[in-house]
Formats: structure tokens, C-alpha cells, sequence
């Protein structure tokens, strides 16, 4: 029994003596003076990382700002055709809607005693006429004075002009257009008795149509005659137009001055009183044609985009937006050329310096717009 005593104490007691060595003895590595704190050991230092972006090179664009207005459209000519006798209705040619040439016949009134006075006004010339003729030749002979000749004279020019009224109104019984256009209205029938004065029908010429439309006095010397605008339709047609006239006065009513567009219409396809919308250039000013996915706003709240330097370094540039152009807005108070941040913006702030790879176009997957790595 004892010599198992000794064993179990002699295994012990080494144990003991091999986990205290480790405090008797510490390691060289480890080994601080008294009193002294270990000194922290630094980690190594991290590789600095830059985010990626893409960016754009784009330039400004000289951009027309266009002024919107309602308009209406009206005839380019319109008149009413009277009559210049008082007479029966015994013809007409035309019926409401129908396109007329200048000069065509309408309706025709009853001839009555008009041509009966033309011969007789015919007789009454040949007649005067000889009478001045023997007086000519009397006076030759010295059997009539010079005062005779005057009379028979001037009672040929009075028959000539008597002539000449009965011939005019014989034609006056002829109702034509006085310039080409359509007959709007025609309210009289055959057999109606018209007097002078009497309205025998409406002419209308639309070709070309004009689109009026009325606008506020600040926006008044930015427009200028000859200047082309777009005429949109309720249909949603659209056709180019020339400014034709600007109103000298106001109207006192809306303190607004009158515009007008002529717009080509050979075919009569627009007609009168359709509602359209005038746009009207009225100043030119350079700016950048941009997706509105690229805008950011300031801490201040302002519009405007970030772009890099030529140390690929973000700056914030503000804009202020200009118009539009279908999808893509115009973006004014730009640098004349910038390398605008497409992908990656959302991740970046004025200052930080960044990986740059250059696009020709901005993606269009919706989700290259706001994910950024180190791949963008």
C-alpha cells in the first residue's frame, strides 16, 4: 500500500509543477516590467476601398421653351353674299357644304325687264350715236357750231353709260363667290323674292385655317411673327403653323393680347371651331436632355445631379429643370459639359473619391439605376 501512496504523490506533484511553470517562467514574447500595462497589438491596416460608379459624359443642347395655349380655330375668310337687286330666286347651283371656286355661280335671280332694258338702252347708243356723227360732219361743212357737236357728244356718253348700268344690272341677277372656300350657309330657296341688301349665302375659306389663341402680356415680346408652332388637336393630331398675327391691343376683358397661327389646310379637313392647343416657341436656352432617374436632390432641396471631376471625385451640381421631352426632362444651369453619374449615385456624396467606368448611354434596367458594387 505505501508503494502506491508514492506513486499517486509523485504523479501529482508533477502535475503541479507543470501547470505552475507557466507563471514561474513566461514567455519571452510575453514578458512586461512590474507595474507596466501590456502594450495593445495594432492590426494590420485595411486596404482603403473607393465605390464604382458609371458615368456619363453629356454636353448642353440648345433647347426652345415652349408656351402653352388654348385655341380655337376659325376661317382664314369668311362673307356673306348679298344680293345687289330685288328679285326672284329662280336658280341655284350650290348646296351647303359644297367647295366653291372664286368667281363660281351660286344662284341666278329671275331676268324680269333687265335684258329688255339693256336693248333699249343698246337702241338709244346706236341712235345718239349717228345723231353725233352727222353733227361731226355738218360742223365740217360750217352748217353746225362747235357747241352742237359738244351737245351730240355728251348725249352718246350719256347713253353709253346708260348702257352700260343696264348691262351691270343684268349681271347683278348672277350671285357668285367672291373667293374660293366652302358655302357655309345658303338660306334662300327658288322662288324666294330678295331684296338688296338680303343674305344669299356664307363663304368660308379654310385653307388655310387659322388658330387663334390669346396670351398674357409677359410672354408677349418673346414671340415673333413667321415663327413655326405646333397646333395639337383634341384627336391628338398635331400639325406645324406660322405666328400670322399679333394683337396690337389688348382685349379689356382678359387683359390678353390676340394670337394668331395659319396653319396649311388644302384638303378642308380642319374645320371651324375646333378647340387645339397652341404651342408657341418663345425663347432658345442651352441645357442638358436627361432621364429624371439621374436627379438628386441637395441637403438645401436642390435639383440637380452629381458628376465627377477629373480626380473622380463626386460633385453636386444644381439645375434647374427647363421642360420636357417625353420621357426626359431638360436640365438648365449646367456646366456646358459633364461627366454626370448614371449608376451608383445613390451611394455616393459630394467629395468622395470613386471608381469610374465610363457608358455611352444610361442602362435601362431599373435596377442598374439604384444597385451599385464593385462591378457597377
Amino acid at each position: 500500500m505505501r508503494v502506491s501512496w508514492l506513486i499517486a504523490f509523485l504523479i501529482a506533484a508533477a502535475a503541479v509543477a507543470w501547470v505552475g511553470s507557466s507563471y514561474i517562467f513566461p514567455p519571452a514574447e510575453e514578458t512586461v516590467a512590474a507595474g507596466e500595462e501590456p502594450a495593445a497589438v495594432e492590426a494590420p491596416p485595411a486596404e482603403a476601398h473607393q465605390p464604382a460608379v458609371r458615368v456619363m459624359t453629356v454636353s448642353a443642347q440648345p433647347m426652345t421653351s415652349a408656351l402653352g395655349l388654348q385655341g380655337r380655330t376659325i376661317a382664314n375668310r369668311q362673307t356673306e353674299v348679298r344680293s345687289e337687286v330685288d328679285a326672284l330666286v329662280a336658280e341655284i347651283m350650290v348646296e351647303r357644304g359644297d367647295t366653291v371656286a372664286e368667281g363660281q355661280l351660286i344662284a341666278r335671280m329671275a331676268v324680269q325687264d333687265r335684258q329688255a332694258r339693256v336693248r333699249e338702252a343698246e337702241a338709244l347708243v346706236t341712235q345718239r350715236q349717228i345723231e353725233f356723227e352727222a353733227a361731226e360732219r355738218l360742223n365740217n361743212q360750217g352748217y353746225r357750231s362747235d357747241t352742237d357737236v359738244a351737245q351730240a357728244r355728251a348725249l352718246l356718253d350719256s347713253a353709253e353709260a346708260a348702257l352700260e348700268l343696264a348691262r351691270i344690272n343684268l349681271e347683278r341677277i348672277n350671285i357668285r363667290a367672291p373667293f374660293g372656300g366652302v358655302l357655309a350657309e345658303r338660306p334662300i330657296e327658288v322662288g324666294n323674292y330678295i331684296r338688296v341688301g338680303d343674305t344669299v349665302a356664307t363663304i368660308l375659306d379654310l385653307d388655310p385655317i387659322t388658330v387663334a389663341g390669346q396670351v398674357a402680356e409677359r410672354y408677349l415680346g418673346q414671340i415673333e411673327y413667321g415663327t413655326v408652332a405646333q397646333v395639337t388637336f383634341i384627336n391628338g393630331q398635331t400639325v406645324p403653323g406660322v405666328v400670322s398675327f399679333i394683337a396690337p391691343t389688348t382685349d379689356p376683358a382678359t387683359r390678353t393680347y390676340r394670337v394668331e397661327v395659319e396653319v396649311p389646310n388644302p384638303d378642308g379637313r380642319i374645320i371651324e371651331g375646333l378647340t387645339a392647343r397652341l404651342d408657341l416657341p418663345i425663347q432658345q436656352v442651352e441645357a442638358h436632355l436627361l432621364s429624371p432617374a439621374v436627379l438628386n436632390l441637395s441637403d438645401g432641396g436642390e435639383v440637380g445631379v452629381y458628376a465627377v471631376n477629373e480626380e473622380n471625385v463626386v460633385e453636386f451640381h444644381p439645375g434647374s429643370i427647363v421642360g420636357s421631352n417625353g420621357e426626359l426632362i431638360w436640365l438648365g444651369g449646367l456646366p456646358e459639359t459633364l461627366r454626370i453619374i448614371v449608376v451608383g449615385q445613390g451611394f455616393v456624396t459630394p467629395g468622395t473619391a470613386v471608381e469610374v467606368q465610363e457608358v455611352d448611354e444610361i442602362p435601362n434596367r431599373p435596377d442598374a439605376l439604384t444597385a451599385v458594387g464593385d462591378n457597377a
